[in-house]
């Protein structure tokens, strides 16, 4: 589960054996009988993993799955992993990799979950910043915010990161300046 570091503030992982949740469910419905599978309400509490957020960073699961059987037969796998855990890129390996092992298969590559620190980087939005600058009709003295979200994998350069790696490697960039 996750805790907070109280040395440096920061989220961290307690590996304490008790942040998945598997649920298996069964419905009297074949697959048909919710149509083209669209969301609604009815077919998310029906498939959807559920978790009680009530009690604080240290009561959130990390994975949450849950398995439905269809009266047909079908079934369906819903998976909820927190973010602090993997960006999409790793949520792919892991999900791939289950499904291989799950088939019977061996790993080609084997997950790897490691912390690593990126350094800071900078992003040029000349185009982007008078864009957004015009389109609000904003005046000199007022700031504009830019939030960019980065995958990071390609930019660890030392140290890279390991094939399969699979945790968070997205970054979110800031740029703040006045408008003029």
């Amino acid at each position: 589960r996750l805790i907070k570091n109280e040395k440096n503030g920061r989220i961290e992982i307690d590996c304490n054996a008790a942040g998945v949740l598997f649920e298996e469910a069964k419905t009297t419905y074949p697959l048909a009988h919710y149509g083209d599978f669209k969301p609604n309400s009815e077919l998310r509490k029906l498939v959807l993993p559920t978790c009680d957020y009530t009690g604080g960073l240290s009561s959130l699961l990390l994975l949450l799955t849950k398995l439905t059987r269809f009266k047909c037969g079908a079934v369906c796998l819903a998976r909820v992993t927190h973010h602090f855990i993997a960006d999409g890129i790793g949520q792919t390996y892991f999900f791939n990799s289950w499904a291989m092992l799950a088939r019977g298969d061996n790993l080609a590559v084997l997950p790897v979950h490691e912390s690593y620190k990126a350094s800071t980087f900078e992003v040029l939005t000349g185009h982007v910043w008078r864009s957004t600058r015009k389109a609000r009709g904003l005046t000199g003295d007022q700031c504009v915010k830019l939030y960019i979200v980065t995958d990071g994998r390609s930019r660890l350069k030392d140290p890279t990161l390991p094939e399969g790696y699979f945790g968070n490697v997205t970054m979110k960039t800031v740029c703040i300046a006045k408008a003029e």
